[in-house]
């Protein structure tokens, strides 16, 4: 009687699957309360015994640490195993309930043998219905039959501790699905790991976790380990380790686990924790990396006394990808001679590829990506002659790629170097790498063209040569890669017309992205011929002609985008037939004619952008028909008639933009419906009316700019409490509001324009609550009143144009604290006083125009600190007393520097000879007096002088040779 397994059930022993009239008891690890009853009462207080003697005189030795075989060959031998007042149960065999019988006598009376009708579980069967089955068991004891499926049992980044949460008051439920868990498949090994940590301090939120797992499992009952026959009669193993050093937030201690493979199936697997704690994640490495070959070596040495053949040695395999490892790689890793698998991606390393790399002749995967490794792809690495898997990528290396080196690395499958600075050109003979199946060159400094010997790599699927700087024209030869699903060649200065070798060969192609080259030519009429296609991106060349009606027969594309090129003509009638379409992008070219109505048919279609063409015609009444989009951009064509009401089904649109168009009309009451509206441009039309009154009423509209337009009334409430607006712009529409009570606060605000408006009122303080306002412009309205010192507390403001209205009073100290401020234009209204805030700390500012106002007393000196100023128009003024010299320290003044219609007195400073940038000059219409300054002449880009209307004498400056001297120049 063979017992090929054995759970324990709480005080229950249950022994299943009975065959032989021996007994076998295997001990598992999860039964810890079980294994000290065991052994006081064979070895008082003690460790499993070296030995089990039966009464054979045979001995058996314990399997491992935690299992333990034993033959016996009647009752007397099973007293020593089984502890007094335990329950066995038995399946129903014959022979075993006459062994059992005939040796009653034998047994204590507290002793109690149950006889089952059936088994009940055989885990160690390859048997799916067996383990759901016994998981449904699990999930009904713990009450979780219609538990809600996770995707994950556990997460790698949850922290547990001891004292978390509230002591379980019964910790006998937790520990019994703890150890049933541990019979069951790989995905737990890790997460039942975890919950085991903690059996002598049980909290609810340990339970938890527990149930998590359970969950898990809710939804993966049908899964298993799939055992799969070897189509080689060569064996190979592959471990794999990891460790996870002081993850531990409790104890620091290290977590290793290991996997081991026998050809395709998995055999072996564990995840612990370490008594001890490692020093450094090397060492922790290390130490997973050791018990992995002790297990992989046991495994080999059980298979030659199987005598089960394995021809080929282990794969060894050095895991310490994705850690925080820096410094160098460490030359003595060529001393590994073994290792076939070297893993160091995603760390820290710098320095150069260590030359002793080239030793390990084993080696088939090398893997060093996302590093800063630095220096030049080493020879060496040509004596790898094993190597299949070469990841080089995203690292610092320079020079050229070694041609001698990888194209003697024939049995290379993948070989990826992108995202370096390698230079110099393609190898010629990348051909002799036959065995290629992914060929990664991206983003690097590679010049010269694409070698013809590229079309020898006949098993290539992927093609990546992007962002370099490879020029000439794509080779027919391309057009022999036939296995090729992939091809990027995208920004580069390829040129030329797109061959037609790729179109008619290259018939699996499912992407193709050509684009920011210098393609010319039309695109390929049998373009519609690969019909494998998903992705077809050509944008920013320099292709012409029309689309070609072929490309209607695409129907797996989902990515169309030909925006930047100069094709002409209309859009193929039958763009509708292209189903799986998400993504269509035809802007910037030169096509004409209407939308095609089909186009409706795009039900797929998440973006879809025609912006800058010569569209003409209305949009499509059933636009709404296109559900799914979320971006809408037709604007700079010449499309005509209303907005359609369908466009309010467009439920989830982000962006809808029709600016410059010659759309007219009122905007649909339907455009409300746009809940999840972000982004809406509708300026520079023909539209009138009121705006929408809840065209913000969700509070996600970012950006609303209808200018140059014909909206009327009020600005609707649904703007005025909007707070998640950044930008507004309504300007040059006519627009009737009382601004004072018209605006909240924006707390996101960072534009807001309402120029040339009939707006009217007073300006609120509450603008200073706009703490990312970068422009406010007020300009060419009717606001009254005094300019709100408040709006010196916005720190972020560049821009402020108020001019325009019948503002009165003075400019507030307060300006000054607007240190960011470049533009500020406060002309044309009823400003007075003196100029006495300190306008020289306003350091960056450009453009000041304080014209057309009544402001009083002498031009502040200060000015001239303004030493980034282009532009100063301070004319139509009071300004007296005499022009500071200090004008002249604005170096940079360039367009305008207008003192006219003031009251200026004495003489004009020499120092303004120094402004040699300035091209307008405009002092008329003053007092001034005396001799012009011959500093004038040193004034060599002026273009415009204007001193009339003074009392200036003497030689008028030599603007005309000044003129002729620029001219030359």
């Amino acid at each position: 009687m063979t017992i090929s397994t054995a759970c324990l059930d709480g005080k229950c022993l249950k022994f299943y699957n009975l065959q032989t009239e021996s007994l076998e008891v295997i001990r598992s690890s999860c039964s810890t309360d079980w294994i000290g009853r065991f052994t006081f009462e064979t070895k008082m207080k003690g460790s499993l015994p070296d030995r089990v003697v039966g009464d054979d005189n045979k001995f058996y030795c314990p399997y491992m640490d935690y299992q333990l075989h034993a033959q016996v060959e009647n009752i007397r031998s099973l007293k020593t195993f089984i502890p007094a007042g335990e329950i066995l149960e038995f399946v129903n065999d014959d022979d075993f309930q006459r062994f059992c019988i005939s040796n009653k006598n034998d047994l204590p009376a507290e002793w109690v043998i149950t006889v089952r009708d059936s088994i009940s579980f055989c885990l160690g069967r390859i048997d799916n219905a067996i383990t759901k089955r016994y998981i449904e068991d699990l999930l009904e004891r713990a009450n979780m039959q219609g538990a809600k499926h996770v995707s994950t049992p556990f997460t790698s980044s949850t922290e547990l501790h001891p004292q978390d949460g509230v002591p379980l008051q019964n910790p006998t439920e937790y520990r019994s699905l703890v150890g049933d868990l541990q019979y069951l498949s790989t995905t737990l090994a890790f997460s039942v790991n975890k919950v085991c940590q903690f059996m002598q301090h049980l909290t609810d939120k340990h339970l938890l976790l527990v149930k998590r797992i359970l969950r898990y499992l809710q939804g993966t009952s049908s899964y298993g380990l799939t055992l799969r026959p070897s189509s080689n009669l060569k064996l190979s193993f592959q471990a794999y380790t990891d460790a996870d050093w002081a993850g531990d937030q409790t104890d620091k201690r290290l977590t290793s686990g290991y996997c081991v493979y026998l050809g395709l199936n998995l055999i072996s697997w564990s995840a612990r924790k370490h008594k001890t704690v490692s020093k450094s994640s090397m060492e922790a490495e290390y130490c997973g990396l050791a018990i992995a070959t002790a297990e992989l070596m046991w495994i080999e040495f059980l298979l030659k006394e199987l005598k089960v053949p394995v021809c080929t040695p282990p794969v060894l395999c050095l895991n310490l990808g994705d850690n925080k490892l820096f410094g160098t790689i460490p030359s003595q890793i060529g001393s590994l001679s073994k290792l076939t698998h070297l893993d160091l991606s995603l760390n820290n390393f710098s320095g150069h590829i260590p030359l002793e790399i080239g030793s390990l002749t084993s080696l088939r995967h090398l893997d060093l990506f996302d590093n800063q490794i630095e220096g030049s792809i080493c020879q060496e690495i040509g004596n790898l002659h094993f190597l299949t898997h070469l990841w080089l990528a995203k690292n610092n290396l320079v020079g050229p790629i070694p041609t001698t080196s990888i194209c003697n690395l024939t049995k290379l499958s993948i070989l990826s170097v992108y995202s370096n600075q390698i230079s110099g050109v393609i190898p010629r003979d990348i051909g002799r790498l036959s065995s290629l199946i992914a060929l990664d060159f991206s983003d690097n400094n590679l010049i010269g063209s694409i070698p013809i010997s590229i079309g020898n790599l006949t098993n290539l699927t992927f093609l990546a040569i992007y962002r370099n700087q490879i020029s000439g024209v794509i080779p027919l030869d391309i057009g022999g890669l036939s296995s090729l699903t992939v091809l990027y060649l995208f920004e580069n200065n390829l040129s030329g017309s797109i061959p037609l070798s790729i179109i008619c060969n290259l018939t699996k192609l499912s992407i193709l992205l050509i684009y920011s080259n210098q393609i010319s030519g039309v695109i390929p009429h049998d373009i519609g011929s690969l019909s494998s296609l998903a992705v077809l991106n050509l944008f920013r060349n320099n292709l012409s002609g029309s689309i070609p009606t072929s490309i209607c027969n695409l129907t797996k594309l989902s990515i169309l985008s030909l925006y930047s090129n100069q094709i002409s003509n209309v859009i193929p009638r039958d763009i509708g037939s292209l189903s799986s379409l998400t993504f269509l992008d035809l802007s910037e070219n030169n096509l004409s004619g209407p939308v095609p109505k089909l186009i409706t048919n795009l039900t797929s279609l998440d973006t879809l952008q025609l912006y800058d063409n010569q569209l003409s015609g209305i949009i499509p009444q059933d636009i709404g028909r296109l559900a799914s989009l979320t971006l809408l951009d037709w604007s700079m064509n010449k499309l005509s008639g209303s907005v359609p009401a369908s466009v309010g089904n467009l439920s989830s649109l982000t962006l809808l933009s029709l600016f410059q168009n010659e759309l007219s009309g009122s905007l649909p009451i339907e455009i409300n419906n746009l809940r999840h509206l972000e982004k809406l441009y509708l300026s520079t039309n023909e539209f009138s009316g009121n705006l929408p009154q809840n065209v913000c009423q969700t509070g996600v509209l970012e950006q609303f700019i209808a200018s140059n337009n014909h909206f009327t009334g009020p600005i609707p409430r649904s703007l005025r409490n909007c707070t998640s607006l950044r930008v507004l712009g309504l300007r040059r529409n006519e627009l009737v509001d009382n601004i004072t009570e018209a605006f909240h606060v924006y707390p996101y605000l960072e534009l807001f324009s309402m120029r040339t408006n009939m707006l009217y009122g007073e300006l609120s303080n509450d603008w200073a609550d706009c703490q990312n306002l970068t422009a406010l412009f007020f300009s060419g309205n009717n606001i009254t009143g005094s300019i709100p010192s408040s709006i010196g507390k916005l720190k972020t403001l560049k821009a402020l144009y108020l001019d325009s209205n019948n503002l009165v009073g003075e400019i507030p100290k307060k300006l000054y604290a607007l240190s960011l401020l470049i533009y500020l234009s406060l002309s044309n209204n009823q400003l007075s006083g003196k100029l006495s805030f300190p306008i020289g700390m306003l350091s960056r500012l450009q453009y000041l125009d304080l014209s057309r106002n009544k402001f009083i007393g002498s031009i502040p000196k200060e000015l001239g600190e303004c030493s980034n100023l282009i532009s100063l128009n301070l004319s139509t003024n009071n300004f007296n007393e005499s022009i500071p010299p200090e004008i002249g320290n604005l170096g940079s003044l360039q367009v305008l520097l207008d003192l006219s219609y003031n009251e200026l007195s004495g003489e004009i400073p020499s120092a303004l000879g120094k402004l040699s940038k300035l091209e307008t000059l405009n002092l008329s219409h003053n007092k001034l007096f005396g001799s012009i300054p011959s500093s004038l002449d040193q004034m060599l880009s002026l273009t415009t002088v204007n001193i009339s209307y003074n009392e200036l004498s003497g030689c008028l400056p030599n603007i005309k040779a000044s003129r002729l001297l620029q001219l030359m120049r």
